[in-house]
């Protein structure tokens, strides 16, 4: 059944664009305001137990109402399922911040200069591999990493986690990844909720990498796995980034379109991360029938 809710999670994501402008990317950070007032002055709130109880706690009473709606009725569980799904989706419209993108590439001059992408992530630190010798797609590679890794985070992995876990497996994951650069969050819970997040990324990076080389060039991105350390313990965000770009085989992959080349490039990783998703949910629907 989760595998349905997924799936009906995904179909409102693409097409009810006004369901997503519900969606708050400032919940998270209210949560941990109120927490660390409550807290104040504790001497136990911090580091893994601080990131215990400001995890832990939504997650449980999350936990505890999902089974007692299963107990006292199963139409309003999958009704309210599906709802904490969606919300958990994001935690942003990317859809919409790629269209807004989109539309910032067709801009000339400053205009166009000024405009960064909505959608990016923190991608410091994060090795993409050598060059490609391919100038105009090295210097756009961070944007379009940036967006897989975007689509890692708000549906693939996401997805994996209300499939495994339910909702409160989405809520989780949703927590972690929103409070570890939170600025309402302190250092040493900062750097524990970073050690869960690479736990709760392990396996939906490997699947996501799998699932681009699927969807683009899988050989690129076999060999960029390897590079990247497929199994090395913190390289999540890494292996999703190269495996994003191989799968483009570096900007080889070129149909003669007569479009800009960086909104070329837009698309094309867009393009990617869509069917790597449908390659995601034929995954989810082979373990549903397991």
């Amino acid at each position: 059944m989760n595998f349905l809710l997924a799936l009906s999670a995904i179909i409102i994501e693409f097409t009810l664009s006004g369901v997503v402008s519900l969606r708050s990317p400032h919940w998270s950070g209210a949560w941990a305001a109120r927490l660390a007032s409550s807290c104040a002055g504790l001497p136990y709130y911090r580091g893994w137990i601080g990131a215990l109880l400001l995890v832990g706690l939504p997650v449980l009473a999350v936990k505890l109402g999902a089974d007692w709606l299963m107990a006292w009725s199963h139409p309003l569980y999958y009704l309210v399922s599906l709802v904490v799904l969606v919300w958990m989706l994001g935690p942003t419209d990317l859809n919409r911040e790629i269209e807004e993108y989109r539309l910032a590439l067709s801009l000339t001059g400053d205009e166009r200069a000024a405009a960064t992408p909505a959608f990016t992530t923190t991608t410091a630190g994060i090795d993409f591999g050598p060059p490609s010798g391919d100038e105009q797609f090295d210097a756009c590679r961070g944007e379009l990493a940036a967006l897989a890794l975007a689509a890692e985070r708000a549906w693939f992995a996401p997805l994996f986690w209300f499939f495994v876990g339910g909702p409160a497996g989405v809520v989780a994951y949703r927590l972690v990844t929103s409070l570890e650069r939170a600025p309402q969050v302190e250092g040493s819970i900062a750097a524990a909720l970073r050690q869960v997040h690479e736990a709760l990324a392990f396996i939906p990076a490997r699947i996501t990498a799998i699932s681009l080389g699927i969807a683009g060039t899988l050989v690129p991105v076999l060999e960029g796995a390897r590079a990247a350390g497929a199994f090395r313990w913190g390289a999540s965000a890494a292996l999703v980034a190269r495996s994003a770009l191989a799968a483009t085989d570096y900007g080889r992959v070129h149909d003669g379109s007569g479009d800009d080349p960086h909104l070329y490039r837009l698309n094309q990783m867009r393009a990617l991360v869509r069917r790597a998703l449908n390659v995601w949910m034929a995954l989810l629907a082979i373990l549903a029938v397991i």
